[in-house]
């Protein structure tokens, strides 16, 4: 959750916002969890200043024992369900980032020029691939490279490499210009 910015906003005072932002969040459903943080704290749904015009109560009363053995038991049942549905996120979570980050079937041998992918740029505009570098040696998922300019070593992950290849083009043979006026133009 992100917090208005003061500039944004002229004479916001945060310090008096943060109690109503908190209960806000206490009080709203999570995604995942499907309850409260409220609700997973104390076992009830926070009160709002509207339940206290409308003066809900129930018919019937718990005694003390009733209402902390009810209490107990619905705070178990819903930490359980909690357990359940985290860990069913955690595991699409997890198929989901292995699916992405595996490492792809990339045909890269020994003697192969690659590039070599920088993580972290302090310029976005700069370069987002250095080398290239040689392959000394495949082992997947990882690969050992050498700097062609430095000579340095260094083992990396496949998905970080890409195949670099050296384009030869043949340049076509200048043609002298001897144009002898405005309008001749060499064909």
């Amino acid at each position: 959750m992100q917090l208005p910015k003061p500039a944004t906003r002229p004479n916001v005072h945060l310090h008096t916002d943060i109690p109503a932002v908190q209960f806000a969040y206490n009080s709203s459903i999570h995604a995942v969890t499907k309850f409260s943080p409220h609700f997973l704290t104390y076992g009830q749904r926070s009160r709002l200043p509207i339940d206290s015009e409308w003066k809900l109560r129930t018919e019937n009363p718990l005694s003390y024992p009733e209402y902390a053995a009810t209490l107990a038991q619905r705070l178990q049942t819903a930490w359980e369900a909690v357990r359940k549905l985290s860990r069913r996120r955690q595991k699409l979570n997890k198929d989901e980032h292995d699916r992405r980050r595996a490492s792809e079937e990339r045909p890269i041998a020994i003697g192969d020029l690659v590039l070599l992918e920088i993580p972290v740029r302090q310029n976005k505009m700069g370069d987002r691939w250095r080398g290239p570098w040689i392959v000394k040696m495949v082992r997947k998922p990882n690969v050992d490279i050498e700097d062609q300019a430095s000579g340095r070593r260094t083992t990396v992950h496949l998905n970080r490499v890409k195949r670099f290849f050296l384009l030869h083009r043949s340049m076509p043979a200048e043609r002298p210009l001897h144009a002898s006026g405005p309008n001749d133009v060499p064909d």
